[in-house]
């Protein structure tokens, strides 16, 4: 924190500094040379890709926290970059360096695993330049990008790259980012919003509230969210969920594990849960009254997910496979129709609108405004008119319509379950259909602690 860049020139060291006192680690590429084909040391290339981006006409589109995240990116796309050498792992490897240096000001997970796909697939032009299959690139790039804003951010960052290499080399490249035919990977994006599927379930909003919830076992102290000592009239914002709500209007998203080797079940399906790993879990939807759950399994995960990582819905099992990881989510997201347009179908009838009016382009613009970033119906809270097509619903008529929705998933007799596929979710804590911690095998209870997760008991 007492060091300083002194290059001689005022501005640039006013501008330097300030990124050197947030983040010191960049003190590491000053002076950092490249191999031949760059004109600049590291540091110097970083920034001019940094400062190319915010001057791309482009930038003005986009949100603050897309303009934060493309900021981040910039500065740390290279920072693992091996000195005088290609690297070919530099993206990959500068992605968990800096997502790990972000995390002093990025504390949401879902956007540490944004900026992590954002270095790690910079080198995307060269990779769709050079593919031999691009029908399956395109499907490749379209998850990688899936979120709303993020093509747009990779092809400003990829033109900023180029440039910064040297002029030479970028007009030697910038052919392939403006030939049209990255307008496939466009397609793709715009076809997975177009059959985008959503859940809203509950998630820990507050953890102040935990404090109030702790138990001593063996001991060791634990959160532990009970419920069935919950009364029915109590507002959940006493155990960390969304303030006003009541115990029936709770809706959990599981991942439910085999007993045996429980321990290291619950790793496994930890390592899943981040972006390095391309995890896929199968999760179920439930409430504390219907805890139907696959194979009838007592252990596991609550998890949180946000809805441009929701890939399928269904009120049964899928039969979606055991492994799984991005290429199992691409055959998921563009061949399985019948499956991954289940959401567009039924939220359309619920709202009484009809599927042959409404294009798959309505749809997408539709799922990309208003449900893609969304992680809670709260934030549907605003009375307005929502456009869908030609169509006009209220916020409240949506929103009733996702409840009815996802309440259709549930199952309440016993004889089925719902399986929702999602890609990167995020840990909640664990759950288990117990009445105390007494009840609770030791691997569990080990998790638990040595990750400070609550546990949920149903």
């Amino acid at each position: 924190y007492n060091n300083r860049a002194d290059t001689g020139n005022k501005k640039l060291d006013e501008q330097l500094n300030i990124i050197i006192k947030a983040f010191p680690e960049f003190i590491n590429t000053i002076g950092k040379k490249q191999h031949s084909i760059h004109k600049y040391t590291l540091d110097i290339h970083q920034l001019l890709v940094l400062a190319y981006s915010i001057n791309n006409p482009k930038y003005k589109d986009l949100t603050p926290v897309d303009k934060t995240m493309l900021k981040i990116a910039a500065i740390f796309h290279d920072i693992m970059k091996q000195e005088k050498m290609i690297d070919e792992q530099h993206p990959h490897t500068s992605a968990i360096y800096a997502t790990s240096i972000a995390k002093k000001i990025i504390k949401n997970p879902e956007q540490s695993d944004r900026l992590y796909e954002l270095i790690n697939n910079h080198h995307w032009l060269k990779e769709w330049g050079t593919a031999e299959k691009r029908a399956n690139k395109a499907e490749e790039l379209a998850v990688k990008f899936r979120r709303p804003n993020d093509f747009e951010i990779a092809q400003i960052m990829a033109e900023a790259d180029l440039k910064a290499i040297s002029p030479k080399f970028y007009e030697g490249h910038v052919g392939t980012l403006k030939d049209g035919s990255i307008n496939a990977i466009k397609e793709h994006i715009d076809y997975m919003y177009s059959t985008g599927n959503a859940i809203f379930s509950d998630s820990f909003i507050s953890k102040s509230a935990f404090a109030d919830n702790k138990q001593t076992y063996n001991g060791k102290e634990y959160t532990v969210i009970n419920f069935h000592n919950i009364k029915a009239d109590e507002d959940m914002g006493k155990y960390g969920f969304e303030s006003g709500k009541k115990k029936k209007d709770i809706r959990l998203l599981v991942h439910m594990l085999d007993d045996e080797n429980l321990y290291n079940n619950l790793k496994v399906a930890q390592m899943l849960t981040s972006a390095v790993n391309d995890g896929v879990l199968s999760e179920t939807l439930i409430t504390p009254l219907y805890q139907n759950t696959f194979s009838d399994r007592y252990y596991g995960l609550m998890l949180s997910q946000i809805n441009t990582n929701i890939i399928s819905t269904s009120e049964t099992n899928q039969g979606s496979g055991y492994r799984k990881d991005i290429y199992n989510v691409m055959s998921l997201i563009f061949r399985r129709t019948n499956i991954r347009n289940k959401f567009k179908k039924d939220i359309l009838a619920l709202l009484n609108l009809k599927t042959n009016g409404i294009t798959e382009r309505d749809f997408a613009d539709f799922y990309k405004n208003e449900i893609a970033s969304k992680k809670s119906l709260s934030e549907f809270s605003e009375a307005r008119e929502i456009t869908i097509g030609n169509n006009n619903v209220t916020t409240k008529q949506l929103v009733n319509a996702i409840k009815t929705y996802q309440d259709l998933l549930i199952d309440k007799s016993g004889g089925r379950v719902n399986e929702i596929v999602g890609y990167m979710p995020k840990i909640q804590g664990v759950i288990a259909k117990a009445n105390n911690l007494a009840e609770l095998p030791a691997e569990l209870l080990k998790f638990a602690y040595e990750n400070d997760y609550p546990i949920v008991l149903i």
